[in-house]
Parts: structure tokens; sequence; C-alpha cells
């Protein structure tokens, strides 16, 4: 069920009903205030049983495995603990190695078979990837860890724990929620809170703005290009780049920004996944700003467990590599996203050895535009379709020979017309005014501080603007549920 969807729209107005009725029938006529896990758990796997049955069931299974290894590692002793972390860690990683990877491993196992001269092929298996199946399946291991870690506590209640995982705006793409934000949240008390559901409305608003009239029409442009990229030099594949770094942003971040809206209409604050990353000046910052959620999640259960910066300063910059290399992986099995990881995690190293004295006099806003087009740079081997495909882009993007005519013929190669191009200049200076503006605590006073007649009509402004530039036969997918 796909959040720009009228299914969707019906079935948040039933579920904001029924969670607010329940919760009031409950506390009027039985004194409970501790049963806002019902109407969440069950809405949540209406939710995802909308995807099918067979991943209800695999979600299900994943819940039901660390669930109760988590109750099991409080009641045996610390060496027996490590056994069922191991065991719980290995039994949903192999699940997720399953669906995800073990295609990509049969291939590249019969490759190597060929190249050796082996006559012999792995029967390949075909499987589907279960919607949101690398987010629920990382959500349920930090879990497991911290139990493990002593720094949270085993749940005993079911019912609670399954809301805490399945809770259906962040299910399938994030964040990627801990147990120590979201599960005291299913336990509180409900209260209907005004400023709570107009902040999440808010939230919802901006983020089908970013989704349906940025992403989805600029996603439109980009394929053109990068389907039949050898049929394009200079320009067209520059501008494509770009619009897919934009594309990208908003379609991801929009998606987070109306899961975060979403878990506010009841009354659950979700963490922040986004933070202005194109407006970073390196790329460390880069990484504390963008897909926040999954930062940590490495940093917490990857890179500090190697080790971190507590050890020699080349296994610190090892671990570092590491640490992008497995983030590149888990966003698809491809050697496309392993080299998009890599490059992340090569020139993150570079970056931090780089004498601060040279960067420290570059204008800030140099650093900006030069870690964008890093940035954009990188994001053609997550885009691109094959690993040629990518290297042709990036030999052919500076090839002007052919697209000599300039810019009006650079439109005509994108199919786009100019009022539309300005359209989009315009959208994308919205987008950077509001980034700008998020990013300190003083631009979110100067934009949120408005006088509320303002606001009202820059909110009518917006959901009008969505209304008519939001592609009528472009519903697409957000990008992140194939991963």
């Amino acid at each position: 069920m796909l959040f720009n969807s009228l299914d969707f729209a019906y079935f948040l107005i039933l579920a904001f009903a029924c969670f607010y009725v329940f919760t009031f029938v409950t506390k009027r006529f039985f004194g409970r205030t501790d049963l806002k896990w019902i109407p969440i758990a069950a809405a949540s796997a209406y939710f995802y049983l909308c995807s099918g049955f067979g991943y209800m069931m695999l979600m299900l299974l994943a819940i039901v495995i660390t669930f109760f290894c988590g109750i099991a590692m409080e009641k045996v002793g610390k060496h027996r603990r490590k056994w069922v972390l191991c065991a719980t860690l290995v039994t949903c990683l192999g699940i997720l190695f399953t669906f995800k990877y073990l295609g990509f491993f049969t291939n590249n196992a019969n490759s190597l078979l060929s190249l050796l001269g082996v006559d012999a092929r792995i029967p390949l298996v075909q499987l589907m990837l279960p919607v949101g199946i690398s987010f629920y399946t990382f959500q349920t291991l930090s879990y497991v860890i911290d139990v493990y870690r002593g720094t949270t506590p085993a749940e005993h209640h079911f019912g609670k724990y399954f809301a805490f995982i399945a809770f259906f705006p962040q299910l399938v793409a994030g964040p990627i929620e801990r147990s120590d934000n979201l599960l005291p949240q299913i336990k509180t008390e409900v209260r209907f809170r005004y400023a709570e559901v107009v902040s999440g409305l808010r939230l919802m608003l901006w983020g089908f703005f970013k989704k349906m009239v940025i992403a989805d029409n600029l996603a439109t442009h980009v394929n053109l290009i990068y389907e039949t990229p050898q049929e394009h030099t200079g320009w067209p594949l520059i501008i494509a780049t770009v619009f897919f770094a934009f594309q990208i942003y908003c379609d991801f971040s929009g998606y987070s920004d109306i899961a975060i809206g979403v878990g506010r209409l009841f009354g659950i604050r979700l963490m922040r996944n986004f933070n202005s990353p194109y407006l970073s000046a390196s790329l460390k910052e880069f990484w504390s700003r963008w897909h926040i959620s999954l930062s940590t999640w490495f940093k917490d259960y990857v890179y500090i467990p190697l080790g971190g910066n507590r050890i020699s300063a080349f296994r610190t910059s090892l671990n570092l590599f590491i640490t992008f290399l497995v983030s590149g992986f888990w966003h698809g099995a491809s050697w496309n996203f392993v080299i998009w990881g890599g490059l992340h995690g090569l020139f993150q190293v570079i970056e931090k050895h780089f004498p601060k004295k040279l960067t420290s006099k570059i204008p800030h806003f140099i650093k900006v535009i030069v870690l964008f087009a890093f940035v954009c740079i990188t994001w053609v081997f997550f885009r691109a379709e094959t690993f040629s495909d990518a290297i042709y882009i990036l030999t052919h993007m500076f090839d002007f020979s052919a697209t000599s005519d300039g810019i009006f013929k650079f439109l005509l190669t994108l199919h786009l017309e100019a009022f539309d191009a300005l359209c989009y200049v315009g959208f994308l200076a919205m987008l950077m005014v509001f980034d700008g503006c998020n990013k300190s605590e003083k631009g979110k006073k100067l934009l949120f501080g408005m006088p509320r007649p303002v606001r009202w009509c820059l909110y009518a402004v917006i959901a009008i603007i969505i209304f008519t530039f939001m592609p009528i036969e472009n519903k697409s997918s957000f990008i992140y549920f194939q991963f």
C-alpha cells in the first residue's frame, strides 16, 4: 500500500478514527490506558498484509524469533547469552541473505566457475524480495543486540513488541527505530494533542510535495536517460545525474517525512532521518545528515564493534571503509552498490587524513558545491542499471561533442519544455530554502514563527501545487522499497 495512493488515504483516516475511539472507550469504560498497542498492531498487520500473506508470515517469523531470543538472553548466563545472540543473528541474517542475496552470489559463483573452465552450474532460485525486509531485520537485530549488551530490557509482552517492530508508518522504509525510543511510546497513555496532529499533517504535506511533485516528475526524465545511456553524451547525462540526486533525496526524505508525520497523528515521535544533507560541507557531515537512522545503526552495530576509532589510525580507517562497504551491500545485491559504498568509505578515509590547514582556507560554499558534485558522481553507480552503464556515463558525461547546439537541444533530449524546466527550478529552490531554514534553530523559528494565516495560506499553496503537478500516470513506488 503506497503512501501516495487513495487506498492509503482511506486506510489512514479509518486507522486514525479507530485508534482514538478505541483508546477513549477503553479508558472511559474499563479504566485501561495501556492498550494503545492493540489498534497500532491491528493497523500495522493489515497494512503489511496488503503486500502479501507470505511476506506477512516471514515478518512474523522474524518477530517471533527475536522476541523469544530476547527473553531467553535475560534468563541464561553470560556465556549462553552469547550463543543465543549468535543463533539469532545467523537466523535473521540467513533469512535476509536467502531472499536478497542468494541470487547475486549464485550468479557470481557461476561466473567464477565458468571463468575457471569448470563445466558446472549452481541452480538459480529466483525469490521475490519481501517489502521492507532489510529495514525490519535491522530493527529486530538492534533490539536483540541491545538486550545482549544490557542497554535495554527484554520486552515480555508479544503484542507490544509486535507493534514496535511492525509500526506501519516506518515498517517498509524506515526510519530504523531503536527500542529505547519507540517501545516506551507504544506503552504510554494516549492523549490527543492538536499541535502534534497539525505538526504531523504539515510534515506529511511537505513529504507529499517532495515525493509527488519533485521526485516523481524528475524520475520521468532520469529514466529516459538512464534506461538508454549509450544514446547520450554531455549535458543529458550531467543533468539526469543531478536530477537523480534530487529525485532520490526527495523520494526517500519525502517518505520519511510522511512516516514521521503519520506517527505524530498517533502520538508517536519517530526519529529524524534527514537533515538538509545537500548543504553539507564534508562527507562526514553528509552522512550525519543523510539516512540518519541507518548511518547511526552501522556506527553502533558495525563500526564500533570492529574497534571504532579506539585503535590504530590504520585500523580505524579500515573499519570506516569496511562499514561503508557493508552499507553499500545492504542497499542491494549488486556490485554497483558495493562500489558506491566503497567510494564513500574511501573518500571518508581520505577526508579524515586530509590536512585541516588546507581545507580551512576554502570558503564554505565551495566545499558544499564540491561535496555535492562528488555525491552526484557516486550516485551514478547507485542509479545505473549495470556496471558498464555506470562506466559509460562517467566517461561520456563531459563529452560535449554531440551536444554542441547547447541547452535547447539538451532540453529537447530530455523531453523537457521550458515552462516545466522553470517550474522544477522553482520547486528545487523551495526545497533548498526550506532545508536551509530547517538546518538551524533560528531558521526554524523564522519558518514556523510566521502568523497563522500566512502559514495556512502557504499550506494551501503547497497542496494546490501537489494536485496540479503530480504525474497522473506515474504514481511510482518509493525507491527504497526495493531495499
